[in-house]
């Protein structure tokens, strides 16, 4: 089987490229026209959606993707394919009616005090856009699963394209909150279309009509895999946004906006690991006696690779840190310059374990890694119920980085373990 795998980074890290620039374009664009209370419940607000999504993917987006890239033949493949289509439907479609059903009581739980603007009156659409990144978040997994990274660049371009440029229109003509929502709606629904027309034409016409037996063999096999992930899914979540949510309740508008913007660059720019991880973990699905000592030469190249593109972020989030952060988002936002510096250590964490968690996944060693990651979450939650009434946004760092340090020693040693077995058997 011809390897790939240079191609394959090189258009997972354009996609990359493409949605982190366009990320922060529409962030940047929103944080210099709205107002910064406008700007502080729009971070809150996408924050609390990013969590409601990742409890939303199930963990079968990752399920979907490990099963199809285990798949060798193109009639299995499509079957399996079919299969996660509909019950990633089925499972989008009920939580986005659970979370508006939710919606007020939800919204105002997290913001009884009325501290953020329109917040609740905006949470009503909190459902539809959940089922959006949701099913995006899949598009992209099943790419990965499939070895179509052109068909991941193209979905990339479409979904974040469509959003500056409509985010870009509605900013600057409402100039408030409400053009940062609508933007967000109307580019979902362009993206969404988008998806269902390239999944069909290059999937879905060749993909045959499956009996009850059949389907069920594959709903047992995506779930019994799922569950699992669902807790790293969390987790990651947990890593990522649970820290933001809770400084929004319990510190202040300001230190919300800090921290984002410290941890919205530091969690894109883990974007090139996972573009590196992304394109060349599916060759790794298989390893036997006959392969081993090629795929491990070829996985010690990618993980220098890995870190040499690591030091190479770390520079440039120190850089930016420095020069960048008040010269882009406006004087007023300076104080997230120390939100990245103190968060370096976290990402260079994340780009080898971010690395070793995915192959790890195809290795099918995904249990004892949730386990891992509720115990990292719940250090986690514990640590930010400490220190961020005290130290606002420096006190989630700290909770996130003694926190990250727990799965990162295991996913290092786990993975040293996985080769050892290899080897042996």
């Amino acid at each position: 089987m011809k390897d790939n795998s240079y191609n394959n980074i090189v258009f997972s890290m354009t996609s990359k490229a493409i949605a982190v620039i366009a990320y922060f374009g529409a962030d940047i664009l929103c944080a210099r026209i709205l107002p910064m209370q406008d700007y502080a419940s729009w971070v809150y607000f996408t924050s609390v959606k990013t969590m409601l999504a990742y409890i939303a993917y199930f963990g079968l987006n990752t399920s979907t993707k490990v099963l199809v890239a285990q798949r060798t033949n193109e009639k299995e493949r499509l079957k399996y394919l079919k299969v996660s289509i509909k019950i990633r439907t089925i499972v989008n479609l009920l939580f986005a009616i659970l979370i508006t059903a939710l919606s007020q009581f939800l919204a105002t739980r997290l913001d009884g005090q009325n501290r953020y603007s329109s917040f609740t009156d905006i949470f009503w659409f909190m459902g539809l856009l959940v089922l959006f990144e949701s099913f995006f978040e899949f598009y992209k997994q099943l790419s990965y699963g499939l070895n179509d990274y052109k068909q991941l660049l193209q979905v990339t371009v479409i979904e974040f394209g469509s959003n500056i440029i409509v985010t870009f229109f509605f900013v600057m003509v409402l100039r408030n909150i409400y053009g940062a929502l609508w933007a967000c709606i109307i580019s979902g629904i362009i993206s969404l279309l988008a998806c269902i027309f390239l999944l069909n034409k290059n999937y879905m016409c060749r993909a045959k009509n499956l009996n009850i037996a059949d389907e069920t063999v594959v709903w047992k096999q995506l779930f019994k895999y799922a569950f699992p992930l669902l807790a790293c899914d969390i987790a990651n979540l947990i890593a990522l946004e649970l820290d933001t949510g809770m400084i929004g309740l319990l510190s202040s508008k300001e230190q919300v906006v800090f921290y984002s913007i410290g941890k919205k660059l530091v969690s894109k720019a883990g974007h090139v690991n996972l573009a590196i991880a992304g394109g060349v973990m599916t060759s790794f699905a298989i390893i036997n006696h006959d392969n081993y000592i090629e795929q491990k030469k070829r996985f010690k190249k990618y993980m220098i690779i890995n870190l040499m593109a690591s030091l190479g972020v770390c520079i440039g989030l120190l850089f930016f840190a420095l020069c960048g952060v008040g010269l882009i988002y406006g004087k007023d936002y300076t104080g997230a310059k120390t939100v990245i510096l103190l968060m370096v250590p976290y990402y260079c964490m994340f780009a080898i374990s971010s690395f070793l968690a995915l192959f790890l996944d195809f290795q099918n060693k995904t249990t004892f890694r949730s386990v891992v990651s509720i115990i990292s979450t719940g250090l986690n939650l514990v640590l930010n119920l400490v220190y961020i009434p005290r130290h606002g946004a420096i006190g989630a760092i700290i909770a996130t980085l003694i926190s990250q340090m727990v799965y990162f020693i295991f996913v290092c040693l786990s993975s040293i373990k996985i080769w050892r077995y290899k080897k042996c058997k």
